[in-house]
C-alpha cells in the first residue's frame, strides 16, 4: 500500500514540471517568469493548507510549508537549468553551423543529469512529505496535487483559446 501511495504521489508530480514549464515563453522576461511561478506556488500551497485543513501557524504546520517552500526553490532551480538547456539546444539545432558531436553529447548529457535530479528531488520531496504527514494525510496530499494539476491543466486551456495541444 505504500509502495503504491508513493508511486501515485510520483506520477501526480511528474506531470508538474512540464506544466509549470510550459507556461514559460520566450518573450518572458526573468522577473515575468518569477512572478507566474510564485503566483503558481502560492496557488499549490493555498490548495494543499486547505485540502489538509492544515493549521499554518503551528509548528507542524510551519515544518511542512517549510519542506515545501525548500523542495519549491529546488524545484524551480532545476526547471531554470532545464529551460536554459532546453535553450542552447534550440539555439545549436537552428544555427548556421553545425556543432561539434562533443558538444551536442555534452548538452544532452547535461540534460539527463538535469531529468535525474529532478526525479531524485521527487522522491525526496515524497519520503519528507511521508515523515511529516500521516496516512491519512498522504492520501489528501495526494488528492491536492490532482486538483492543482486539474486547475493549472484548465487555466493552460483556456490561455490557448480552449485547444488542447498534444494528444489526448
Amino acid at each position: 500500500m505504500k509502495k503504491a501511495i508513493i508511486l501515485l504521489i510520483l506520477a501526480a508530480l511528474a506531470a508538474l514540471p512540464a506544466l509549470a514549464l510550459s507556461q514559460i515563453r520566450p518573450d518572458d522576461s526573468d522577473s515575468q517568469h518569477q512572478e507566474r511561478y510564485t503566483r503558481l506556488q502560492a496557488m499549490r500551497v493555498w490548495i494543499i493548507i486547505d485540502t489538509l485543513n492544515l493549521d499554518a501557524s503551528s509548528e507542524r504546520g510551519l515544518a511542512i510549508l517549510a519542506a515545501i517552500k525548500e523542495f519549491s526553490d529546488q524545484h524551480q532551480l532545476l526547471m531554470i537549468q532545464r529551460h536554459a538547456l532546453y535553450e542552447e539546444l534550440r539555439q545549436m539545432r537552428t544555427a548556421q553551423t553545425q556543432p561539434s558531436e562533443e558538444t551536442v553529447a555534452s548538452v544532452a548529457a547535461q540534460w539527463r543529469q538535469n531529468q535525474k535530479d529532478f526525479l531524485e528531488l521527487q522522491l525526496a520531496e515524497l519520503e519528507r512529505m511521508n515523515e511529516l504527514l500521516t496516512p491519512a494525510e498522504q492520501l489528501k496530499m495526494i488528492e491536492a496535487e490532482e486538483t492543482f494539476r486539474r486547475q493549472l491543466r484548465s487555466a493552460m486551456s483556456g490561455r490557448s483559446g480552449g485547444q488542447r495541444r498534444g494528444p489526448r
